[in-house]
């Protein structure tokens, strides 16, 4: 991360350098090979313009670029590491007199971002080492201050494939404003997304990337689902494995208008589903993610939970919850109401994942059903190699005998 920030400061300050020596009425387009170099010498990858090149001084220093490309490396699954449209940067004028390159504006348009592990774990977002030596400090080959006031994304993309565990995620309708007091920080992203087909909403603030630690807070929204979350907590950039650790609050206004989002099915019913809420800490590590201290509340029902998510060839699940006395009648019928909505020909395709391993342990003090209440409910269940296999059931049933 460092490392290609530093390299943003340093394209910064040849942009700098561009503004104050050149004239106005040259045509970029015959140095476009030599300023490709000079990228590629900053970001350490073949950099490529296809398109136009622009650069006026007045009425303020302005340059626009068409059809850049970034180089992947050897062995990646697509060419390019970034495509972009088009570029285009304003700064203002005055500031570069006090020794301050004040980003007005910068326009990126049409950005696709192609992340990629690859098999032999090497990340394609990764620099040389030697490519940025020297380069911890934050005034390191800077020489200026150097703020951003507006950048905007208009239409990007985020493409993310882990060769290892044959895992690809995809953002796409990217549409953000990020602004930020220097190079490193602490910068304010606010925009839209979609992903998987959902739009969603972001709120993301994260402190001085030139930190080994450093603040994040990140508000994601499902307008069409009635979800909003927050993870608050405390970002490393330079630990071997830890990466965050916060605390996560979740709230689903709607329980079925969320179910009907996310699956693309009618809940059959007029009744309005309950709201869901969930609250607790969270640490995210190279290898894992776990929720922790989870309290749970599901319309008027408490509880407590929780989740570890363990990455790798294979994904594994861990899920503890202690419930209160629930009715079971009134939780079948919701989830009638939901399958009664859905398409057969998709349900009767549905099949548990090859590449997941899950373990469920609940605690339940009472089960009501039937107008009869079991107590002391104990259910533990495993998936594994696409079966799912109960472990332990146990109940104090109606009458005071013992299910086993």
């Amino acid at each position: 991360m460092k490392r290609f920030v530093y390299g943003a400061a340093a394209l910064l300050g040849l942009i700098l350098a561009i503004i104050v020596i050149a004239p106005s009425f040259v045509d970029w387009n015959q140095y476009r090979d030599e300023i490709a170099q000079q990228v590629e010498d900053l970001v350490g990858r073949p950099v490529t313009i296809e398109g136009d090149l622009d650069f006026t001084i007045l009425p303020s220093p302005a340059l626009s670029v068409k059809k850049l490309r970034i180089a992947n490396i050897p062995g990646a699954s697509t060419v390019d590491l970034v495509t972009l449209e088009s570029l285009d940067i304003e700064v203002a004028f005055m500031p570069l007199l006090r020794g301050t390159f004040q980003v007005e504006r910068t326009v990126l348009v049409a950005p696709v971002i192609n992340l990629e592990t690859l098999p032999d774990g090497r990340n394609n977002w990764d620099q040389p080492d030697d490519l940025m030596a020297g380069g911890d400090s934050a005034d390191d080959g800077v020489g200026f201050q150097v703020t951003l006031d507006s950048l905007q994304i208009k239409n990007g993309a985020l493409h993310y494939v882990d060769a290892s565990t044959g895992t690809e995620q995809q953002v796409q309708n990217i549409n953000a404003t990020i602004s930020a007091k220097s190079i490193w920080g602490p910068y304010k992203i606010q925009g839209d997304v979609e992903y998987d087909g959902l739009p969603a909403t972001i709120d993301m603030s994260i402190g001085d990337v030139s930190k080994s630690r450093l603040p994040v807070e990140v508000k994601i929204g499902l307008p069409q689902g009635g979800l909003e979350g927050t993870l608050s907590g405390v970002g490393y950039l330079d630990e071997t494995d830890l990466l965050f650790e916060g605390t996560i609050d979740l709230l689903v206004r709607d329980s079925r208008q969320f179910i009907e989002a996310v699956t693309g099915n009618e809940a059959i019913g007029a009744d309005a589903g309950v709201p869901i809420s969930l609250s607790g800490r969270a640490s995210i590590t190279n290898e894992a993610t776990s929720f922790e201290n989870v309290d749970i509340k599901y319309g008027d029902v408490k509880g407590q939970g929780e989740l570890g998510i363990t990455y790798g060839e294979s994904s594994s699940y861990k899920a503890i919850l202690s419930l209160p006395v629930i009715d079971l009648d009134e939780v079948i019928d919701d989830i009638n109401q939901v399958l009664a909505g859905s398409d057969e020909d998709n349900a009767s395709g549905f099949e548990l994942p090859a590449d997941v391993d899950a373990s469920l342990d609940i605690t339940i003090e009472g089960l009501r059903f039937g107008g009869r209440l079991a107590r002391q409910v104990h259910l533990a269940a495993v998936l594994r190699d696409q079966q799912v296999t109960v472990t332990s059931l146990r109940a104090l049933m109606p009458g005071g005998s013992d299910l086993s």
